[in-house]
């Protein structure tokens, strides 16, 4: 009950695909990470949410911050990094994020400032060749496009949308 999950076949078929292509990526850069959890139990995350909250344990640090983990829909992963054999918390984040992002997971230490070694399943995350990915975060970003449907064919009523939000977009 109280021992992490580091299976990545126990993770929803999607996310499984994706944490795997995410470790590829990152081991083709020398970036050795190391999952630490993935999906959890109900009574795993009970557990852990009372880390930090009630009892013994209630003056050190909070482990989790919700009941309603996406760890628990095998939709999230915690990671860190090792090497020569040893674990830490000390290695190149921003391009283990960046990998990320590139497979359809989403940092919570990005988006909103906690839990560093945390990766969740990116709903908005669309398949697009690997070239015209910053060009469409760029236009999503820019409200010239929402990046959906990046391998369908452009109609001319899209493409005059497109580019009339471009227009206003340089005003």
């Amino acid at each position: 009950m109280f021992t992490a999950n580091r299976n990545i076949d126990d993770l929803s078929p999607e996310m499984a695909k994706r944490v795997r292509r995410w470790l590829e990526l990152c081991g083709k850069a020398n970036i050795n990470v190391l999952i630490t959890e993935g999906r959890r139990s109900l009574n795993r995350q009970k557990y852990l949410y009372a880390f930090g909250r009630f009892g013994i344990n209630k003056t050190k640090a909070k482990v989790t911050w919700t009941m309603k983990s996406n760890h628990l829909k095998g939709e999230a992963i915690d990671f860190g990094f090792i090497d020569n054999g040893k674990f830490h918390y000390n290695g190149d984040w921003d391009a283990a994020y960046q990998y990320a992002e590139m497979c359809g997971l989403k940092s919570l230490f990005e988006e909103k400032g906690v839990d560093r070694p945390h990766l969740n399943f990116d709903n908005d995350f669309v398949e697009a060749p690997e070239w015209s990915r910053n060009a469409i975060r760029w236009a999503k970003n820019n409200k010239i496009s929402n990046g959906n449907r990046p391998n369908d064919f452009l109609t001319r009523a899209e493409a005059t949308t497109l580019l009339h939000r471009l227009f206003n977009l340089l005003k």
